[in-house]
Formats: C-alpha cells, sequence, structure tokens
C-alpha cells in the first residue's frame, strides 16, 4: 500500500489481475484462452484513476471480507468454480501508470482479444441463453 502510494501517489492507469505460482513468487501460470493459451497468467484488465483507492477495493475479494466489493471482485466471488480454479493467494497485480487510463485500457483490451479471441475473464459477464420454447 505504502511502495503504490510513494510510486503513483494519486495517480492511476491500468491493473493486470494475474494467475501466478505462489502468492510470493509471481511467475504466471498459463490461462488457457479461446485461441492461445495465455503464458502471461492474465485474469482481467481494468483502468482506474487511482492506484491506492483500486488496490484497497480489490482486497475486498477475499472471501473473508463480506462488504461492498469493485466488479472484478463480486464477479470473482460469485464463481465459486473459478476462484477455487484461481485461489486468491496466487493472484496479484501489475500496475502500469497512464495519463489517460481509459484509453490505456482499451488498447491492451484490444489486443488481447486479437491475440487470444476473447478478453480476460472475468471481464465479461456470463450469459445464459434460454433455448427452449415457453408456451
Amino acid at each position: 500500500w505504502h511502495d503504490i502510494n510513494n510510486l503513483f501517489k494519486h495517480a492511476g492507469g491500468v491493473y493486470i489481475l494475474k494467475y501466478s505460482s505462489s502468492h510470493s513468487d509471481f511467475t504466471p501460470i498459463e490461462v488457457t484462452r479461446l485461441l492461445s493459451s495465455d503464458l502471461n497468467g492474465v485474469l482481467y484488465i481494468g483502468e482506474t484513476n487511482c492506484f491506492v483507492r483500486r488496490v484497497a477495493d480489490l482486497k475486498n475479494i477475499s472471501p473473508s471480507y463480506t462488504s461492498r466489493v469493485h466488479e472484478c471482485g463480486s464477479l470473482y466471488k460469485s464463481n465459486v468454480k473459478f476462484n477455487k480454479t484461481y485461489p486468491i493467494n496466487k493472484l496479484y497485480i501489475e500496475l502500469i501508470g497512464s495519463d489517460n487510463p481509459r484509453d490505456t485500457e482499451s488498447a491492451l483490451l484490444q489486443k488481447y482479444e486479437s491475440e487470444f479471441g476473447e478478453s480476460p475473464p472475468p471481464r465479461t459477464p456470463y450469459i445464459r441463453i434460454r433455448t427452449e420454447r415457453l408456451t
């Protein structure tokens, strides 16, 4: 927290939630995607105007935390299979400072989708389609 504040102050940019081999070793673990495997372990790409605030929001994805959470955290918490596959003690956040976080996020998402054929989940909410006819 203090390191983030010292480095970025109240500035923001893009944050990338990644899956790693352990909490203390930031070696990414491969994540299977539609077109190819993501060797960087990217689970989420988001933007913020203040890293200190966003990191505080993201701490709320912890299962022991019961208060309101950011979009990424609520999607993580709402999908039991997802949070069992990617346990919280193996997640870390990479921060990329930017004067224009929204454009930087958009560019990173476009690049990601171009390479892997999809945006990193849980970015896109799951949609269920009912195929039976109602009478």
